[in-house]
C-alpha cells in the first residue's frame, strides 16, 4: 500500500489505532510534511498511527481525496491486527482540511455501517466555506482590526491562497509566500 505510513512506540503501546489525515487546504501537505506530527501523536497516545497520503486538488478533483481516505480507513480497519492494533479502538483524526476529511470519512463510515469507529478527533477543521459565522467575524475583526466586507478576511499564518473560496488580504507587513 503506497498511501499510508505507520508509526508505533513499542515501549508504551496500548493497542489503539489512530487514523490521521493531514491538513493543507486539500491542495498541499504530505506524509513528509506531517511526519513530526504523527510521531508526536504516536508518542502521546501510545497508539499505532496511520497517516494517509490522499490525492490533492486541483490535480485530483473532488471526490478523489475523500474516496482515498475512506478506502484507506477500510483497509486499516481490516488489517488493524496485522498492524498491531485493536480494530475496536479505531479513531479517525485530522487537522484543518484533514479535519474536514476526517469528519467526512467518519460520516461515510457511519452511513456505510463500516468500519466502526471508537471516536473522531477534529483539530481546527474547516467546515464553513462561506466565512459567515459569528466566531469567524469576531476572530477576524478582533485579531487584525480589519473591517469585514463580504467574505474578505485577514490571513493568520502570514500567507494567503488564491484557491480558497474566500478571498484573503494579508496583514500589514506579512509575506504573501509560504514559509
Amino acid at each position: 500500500l503506497s498511501f499510508w505510513h505507520r508509526y508505533r512506540t513499542e515501549a508504551t503501546f496500548d493497542g489503539g489505532v489512530l487514523f490521521y489525515l493531514h491538513g493543507g487546504g486539500f491542495t498541499i501537505g504530505s506524509l513528509d510534511s506531517f511526519d513530526a506530527t504523527c510521531r508526536h501523536l504516536c508518542d502521546g497516545t501510545s497508539s499505532v498511527v496511520v497517516s494517509v497520503d490522499y490525492r490533492l486538488a486541483p490535480e485530483h478533483p473532488f471526490p478523489a481525496g475523500p474516496d482515498d481516505c475512506y478506502a484507506a480507513l477500510c483497509w486499516v480497519a481490516e488489517h488493524a491486527a496485522e498492524l498491531g492494533g485493536d480494530p475496536s479502538r479505531l479513531v479517525v483524526a485530522g487537522d484543518s482540511g484533514g479535519g474536514n476529511l476526517a469528519a467526512v470519512t467518519a460520516l461515510r463510515a457511519r452511513d456505510e455501517q463500516q468500519p466502526l469507529l471508537a471516536a473522531q478527533v477534529l483539530v481546527y477543521p474547516c467546515f464553513d466555506w462561506t466565512c459567515s459565522s459569528a466566531s469567524w467575524s469576531r476572530a477576524t475583526i478582533s485579531r487584525h482590526s480589519t473591517a469585514r466586507r463580504g467574505c474578505t478576511t485577514t490571513t493568520t499564518r502570514g500567507w494567503s491562497s488564491s484557491r480558497r473560496p474566500c478571498s484573503t488580504a494579508t496583514a500589514a507587513g506579512a509575506s504573501t509566500s509560504p514559509r
